[in-house]
């Protein structure tokens, strides 16, 4: 996977409550600084992004043993995961927080905490989901994706970004 830098995010600055106010920290305080993107291809018609913050080299190796997000790490990490069932490049795709499309065109954004070894967030961890846009400028079916989001998070925040990524290697 060609490595484009470091996403630093850091979510405490594109929230509205970075600002002095009295109002709360976005996501209870979590600075969180993605150092990783990847791409997976679920299917000849679905991709799915992920922005992360293990390391980018960690990536690949993790990817064709586990073969498709979120990937256990050995160490507490961040995923936002953007799935669509179904895209094309082009597409300027809508992910709603109430409704995920029907059966065949699924769409889902979601931010999770995952503890060490774990692929799953667990009952009463940190995790939330989002809603908004995800432009797909670039899509090479199993070799690359590039785009933008603009999301809206279901407690509030939002968060902007490019992304363009290679799929790994065999």
């Amino acid at each position: 996977m060609r490595r484009t830098g470091d996403i630093a995010l850091w979510l405490l600055v594109l929230s509205p409550w970075a600002c002095g106010t009295s109002e709360p920290l976005p996501f209870g305080g979590r600075q969180i600084v993605f150092r990783s993107q990847y791409v997976h291809f679920p299917s000849d018609f679905g991709v799915t992004i992920v922005l992360d913050t293990m390391p980018q080299e960690e990536v690949c190796p993790l990817l064709r043993r586990y073969q498709r997000p979120p990937l256990p790490f050995w160490q507490e990490h961040y995923s936002l995961i953007m799935t669509l069932q179904s895209a094309a490049a082009g597409e300027d795709v809508t992910v709603d927080l109430n409704d995920r499309g029907p059966a065949g065109d699924v769409r889902s954004v979601g931010l999770g905490l995952y503890p060490p070894g774990a692929r799953s967030v667990p009952p009463g961890g940190f995790g939330v989901d989002a809603g908004g846009t995800i432009i797909l400028r670039e899509l090479e079916r199993y070799r690359r994706a590039a785009g933008s989001y603009h999301l809206r998070f279901r407690t509030g925040e939002t968060l902007r970004g490019d992304f363009a990524v290679q799929a790994c290697p065999g």
